[in-house]
C-alpha cells in the first residue's frame, strides 16, 4: 500500500459522496423549479436527517469526536446541545428513512 494508492482511494470515496450529494441537490432543485415544493422539502429533510444521524454516530466514538466536535460546535451546535432542530427530522422506520410519496400532492 503506497501513499498514492491511499490518496487515490480517498479521492474515489470523496467523489462517491459528492455524487450522492449532487444527485440529491439536483433532484431538490428540479422539484422546486417544477413547483413540487413539498417533495423538495421532504427530500431536504431526509438528507438533513441522514447527515444529522451520521454526525451523531461519529460523535459517539472518541477519536471521531475529538476531530469533529470543534466543527460541530461552530457550525451546527444543535447536534450537541439538545436544542430543537430547525428542520422536520425524519425518523428511521423499518431500517431506513424515506419520504411518504403519497403526501406530495401540491
Amino acid at each position: 500500500m503506497t501513499m498514492n494508492w491511499l490518496i487515490g482511494e480517498t479521492e474515489k470515496a470523496n467523489a462517491e459522496i459528492a455524487l450522492g450529494h449532487y444527485t440529491a441537490y439536483r433532484d431538490m432543485a428540479l422539484n422546486i423549479s417544477t413547483g413540487r415544493i413539498k417533495k423538495a422539502q421532504c427530500h431536504a429533510d431526509l438528507m438533513a436527517s441522514g447527515m444529522f444521524d451520521s454526525v451523531k454516530d461519529c460523535l459517539r466514538e472518541e477519536s471521531c469526536k475529538q476531530r469533529l466536535q470543534p466543527h460541530v460546535l461552530r457550525s451546527a451546535p444543535e447536534i450537541l446541545s439538545g436544542v430543537p432542530i430547525t428542520f422536520n427530522y425524519i425518523t428511521t422506520k423499518n431500517g431506513g428513512k424515506g419520504c411518504d410519496e403519497n403526501s406530495f400532492i401540491e
